[in-house]
């Protein structure tokens, strides 16, 4: 890019040599020498109503939404910009005036059915624990769940014409079975935070997402868990095809004692963890996405401690629809392999070696296809397999599971 620089400090004048830094610093990821570079061509030409539309694409990349709906805006006004220069024009105006308004709401809705070979992640048939085998309820079992999920985000802008946002996320998960009614789940949570936006800072689009979150999840109709606690994500662009994100977070967990789990509060303390991702976009509508996770779980006792180590590879691909015209399908393949050590033996599993600390580790493959069915609805299809070998036999399970699920937004 310094070469760019150069030519531009020999011929300041000429809009074709700013225009290609522009270009190049975008292809970096470095916003503002292209926004200078635009900039200074529109004073000099102030009649380029495409530089005009490009400046405004940066500007709305960078939060800058007030000055984004203006030059867009004012692009839109010349009748000579072409049909589908128009419309993309038009989509991006659109975007950066809803984002323009102080009070924001987005939610959506999701619901479907899943088929599962093992629903319960229960051992083999024939498994010990110890020299005696385990109770027939721990085997693992088939059965069939219809679940849904309802989501809303509030924003709300400080109107610091930095576009940090005051944020407000709720959700409600529901998940019934068939026929093993005691794995029944409800989730709620609440999270209010912020939204900072730290374009100005870095040059490049780039957040700091702050949310404090309380949550409480119930299984087979009774209470089970509590959390509240912080999680801090800061997400940056590397340049126009790569993204960075980093998370940080911790909760405080209250289990409460089940009729089934009247132990479950040896479970209480809290969980911390730290994720890295980065996503890169190759041509032709494809993305790759991989991921380092680390957790750690404190409890009451030793031998509900554990810590999380994961890799998660991902690969997604949009293309023309094979039929309809509702918008293009995607598909999504992730990849998981992790391992989790706990911290002590569990004195009833570790038999006949008392010292033998629990083991896991998992693979699980995802694919994903999503077929829109209208501008704000689309079917999805996923089918999955889970596979974990630990050092206590009873805790070794196969899975396979099978979803069809429609998800709608508002």
């Amino acid at each position: 890019m310094s070469d760019a620089v150069a030519r531009v400090r020999a011929a300041p004048g000429d809009p074709q040599v700013s225009f290609r830094l522009a270009q190049i610093a975008t292809q970096h990821g470095d916003f503002r020498t292209a926004i200078v570079a635009l900039e200074r061509i529109l004073l000099l030409y102030p009649s380029l109503d495409n530089i005009r539309l490009e400046l405004g694409v940066l500007y709305l990349r960078t939060g800058q939404t007030v000055l984004a709906e203006r030059f867009i805006s004012d692009a839109l006004k010349s009748p000579g910009v072409p049909k589908e220069v128009r419309t993309r024009a038009q989509e991006l105006l659109s975007a950066a005036t809803q984002s323009n308004r102080r009070l924001r709401f987005a939610g959506s809705f999701n619901t479907g059915v899943i088929s599962e070979t093992n629903a319960n992640y229960g051992a083999v048939s024939g498994t010990l624990v110890g020299q005696q085998p385990i109770d027939v309820a721990g085997v693992g079992r088939a059965d069939t769940s219809a679940f849904g999920v309802l989501s809303g985000q509030l924003r709300y802008d400080l109107g610091l014409q930095a576009g940090h946002l005051l944020a407000l996320d709720a959700s409600l998960y529901g998940r019934a079975y068939d026929e093993q009614t005691e794995l029944n789940l409800t989730r709620t949570s609440l999270a209010p935070g912020f939204d900072i936006n730290l374009a100005r800072v870095f040059g490049r689009p780039a957040d700091l997402i702050l949310r404090y979150e309380f949550s409480s999840l119930g299984r087979g109709g009774e209470d089970y868990l509590r959390e509240e606690g912080l999680i801090a994500t800061l997400r940056a662009t590397v340049n126009a095809k790569s993204r960075l994100d980093f998370t940080l977070y911790r909760f405080d967990q209250d289990f409460i004692p089940t009729t089934d789990v009247l132990a479950n509060n040896e479970r209480d303390g809290h969980r911390a963890g730290l994720s890295f991702g980065y996503t890169v976009l190759f041509e032709g509508a494809a993305s790759g996405f991989v991921g380092i996770e680390y957790a750690n779980k404190a409890a009451a006792m030793a031998y509900e401690a554990y810590e999380d180590l994961g890799l998660v590879l991902g690969y997604s691909k949009s293309f023309e629809a094979p039929i309809g015209s509702s918008g293009p399908w995607r598909v999504d393949l992730v990849l998981r392999a992790g391992t989790r050590q706990y911290e002590g033996p569990d004195p009833v599993l570790a038999v006949p070696d008392p010292a033998l600390r629990q083991r896991d580790e998992r693979l699980s493959a995802t694919f994903d296809l999503t077929v829109p069915v209208s501008d704000t609805a689309a079917l999805q299809f996923e089918v999955g397999y889970i596979t974990q070998d630990s050092t206590y036999a009873v805790k070794e399970y196969d899975n396979t599971f099978v979803s069809l699920g429609f998800t709608t937004q508002f």
